[in-house]
């Protein structure tokens, strides 16, 4: 496997053929995603990186990175929206069926997610992200191989 020695100010190509794995603190493996053009960013929560992202702009990398984050289960669903069992005479998702129904129908508007929730641009399951109030997203820079010791790895395909 060879080895890079990367400079500041050292723009990282990659081809098509190429794979990056990359680890922080040479025990935590970060998730890689290349949307093939772009900086780098580097997405974390409040333990530090957690995925390095390729995107052209932040909008992209933060819509790759709720794409890509677990979704909610879908008992979890009417809390999100601020729906709580009050007892046995209708549940939570009872009331939260209605309020949707009403709102198809054109009689209400539609509930709204709670703080720290977001929608999945191309959802899977339920399409609800529960995103952390310590989540954070920038654009990689040098000095982040030292601050986190990430190290990358690149993988050639013949």
């Amino acid at each position: 496997m060879p080895t890079f020695n990367i400079r500041p100010n050292t723009e990282i190509t990659m081809a098509w053929t190429q794979a990056v794995k990359a680890s922080w603190c040479a025990a935590y493996p970060l998730k890689v995603y290349d949307d093939w053009d772009g900086p780098l960013w580097i997405f974390g929560e409040e333990y530090g990186p957690t995925m390095l992202i390729r995107a052209c702009s932040f909008a992209d990398a933060w819509e790759i990175m709720l794409d890509e984050s677990p979704t909610i289960p879908e008992s979890d669903v009417p809390e999100v929206y601020g729906y709580h069992d009050n007892g046995p005479i209708e549940t939570a998702k009872q009331r939260l069926d209605a309020d949707v129904k009403a709102a198809i129908d054109g009689v209400a508007d539609y509930p709204e997610l709670l703080e720290g929730y977001e929608y999945q641009p191309n959802s899977s399951g339920t399409g609800i992200v529960s995103v952390s109030e310590y989540a954070w997203l920038r654009e990689f820079e040098y000095e982040d191989f030292e601050r986190y010791h990430i190290g990358l790895q690149i993988e050639v395909f013949e």
